[in-house]
């Protein structure tokens, strides 16, 4: 099957939890990853399966993204396997599903075979000297935390293989 894994990454983290849905995927998967940042979307009819995710900052997504989401992209979603994934700090459910509502259209979280809240990390040395500061004061986050969640993400590419 041909899978596309299309995320956005600031800091790396859409990019590590990337990886591991790739190392999730069997191994009959053909897997092409890209990151927004710098590459191009290739032709999204030649892959079965598509699934985009990015991260959530101070509980708001990057305008790029969202723009990407839904220009001229979503009539082709819809006609794929679809997974969504977001990467945040938020350890409430209700919070992380309203984070995701946020990012994220409702046609394509209705169309979602599958969606996941993985968890985020803040890795102090690559935020720059505003970021810390917001860290520091709004988040209370004076070291590197990590709670990307391998089981979610785990669970996550078993419901996009069903």
């Amino acid at each position: 099957m041909e899978t596309l894994i299309i995320y956005l990454s600031k800091h790396g983290t859409a990019q590590k939890a990337s990886r591991l849905i790739q190392k999730f995927l069997s191994p009959d998967n053909n897997v092409t990853t890209i990151n927004l940042s710098h590459d191009n979307v290739p032709e999204l009819s030649n892959y079965d399966r598509i699934i985009i995710g990015t991260s959530i900052y101070v509980g708001k997504g990057r305008r790029s993204f969202a723009k990407f989401c839904t220009n001229e992209y979503i009539n082709l979603f819809a006609h794929k396997d679809l997974g969504l994934f977001l990467c945040g700090l938020e350890e409430d459910y209700q919070k992380q599903q309203k984070e995701l509502e946020s990012v994220f259209s409702e046609r394509l979280l209705r169309h979602a075979k599958a969606k996941a809240f993985v968890g985020g990390e803040i890795i102090i040395s690559k935020l720059n000297c505003l970021e810390r500061l917001t860290v520091r004061t709004i988040l209370k986050i004076t070291t590197d935390v990590s709670t990307l969640d391998e089981n979610i993400i785990e669970e996550f590419v078993r419901k996009m293989e069903k």
